[in-house]
């Protein structure tokens, strides 16, 4: 199974939801799905935050070749038999940063092979998502980045390297506060949850997010 990763789904909830003036947040995929379905509502989005994220295409070796890797027949299986992108990856980073009743939430979601379907077809939209991704970095700066933006992101991320990727999201909004946190890797929400509240609340009094 292929995800298709044109942002029509997150479209169709904040239309069902009515959303108007609304705060979207996207973090790794949630970023070009978000985005993608923020540029096509441009009057009902009042501000963007992103983390860890990239709305561009990704050509670094080592993400490619992690795509390339994970999309084998072999880690294929891993990922739906031993759920192998929560064990070791999500789990494997946040360590004990979670309780054992909170870690297995995240096993929860996706608790068989038949449901782990679409996780093991992200890994591989890193290649695949390619179309999707130009059209974004034209759009994003086009149509958003008058927006007042968000940026919160953890430094010690190893998928989305700050030095690399911090830039190229200055270089898209022109109202931009950026938040770094220092101690965090790639799941931010789970090393420093107060301080991005914090900082959404800070820079979009009053807000919710999408």
């Amino acid at each position: 199974m292929e995800i298709d990763f044109v942002p029509d789904r997150a479209g169709e909830l904040i239309d069902h939801l009515q959303l108007d003036g609304f705060v979207l947040m996207g973090q790794d995929w949630g970023g070009p799905i978000g985005l993608g379905a923020a540029t096509a509502r441009v009057d009902q989005v009042r501000g963007i935050v992103l983390g860890n994220t990239a709305f561009w295409p990704i050509e670094a070796m080592a993400n490619r070749t992690f795509s390339v890797i994970m999309g084998s027949r072999p880690m294929q299986r891993r990922i739906l038999e031993q759920n192998l992108l929560v064990e070791r990856f999500l789990l494997g980073e946040l360590g004990s940063t979670l309780t054992g009743a909170e870690a297995d939430h995240y096993r929860a979601v996706q608790p068989t092979a038949e449901a782990r379907r679409g996780l093991a077809a992200m890994p591989k939209q890193i290649r695949a998502a390619r179309p999707l991704l130009d059209q974004l970095d034209r759009d994003v700066p086009a149509v958003l980045g008058d927006k007042p933006a968000l940026l919160v992101w953890g430094m010690r991320d190893m998928v989305f390297r700050p030095n690399a990727c911090i830039p190229r999201v200055r270089a898209a909004f022109t109202d931009l506060d950026v938040v770094e946190l220092p101690h965090a890797r790639h799941f931010i929400q789970e090393h420093a949850p107060d301080r991005i509240a914090a900082a959404i609340a800070t820079r979009f009094p009053g807000s919710s997010g999408a």
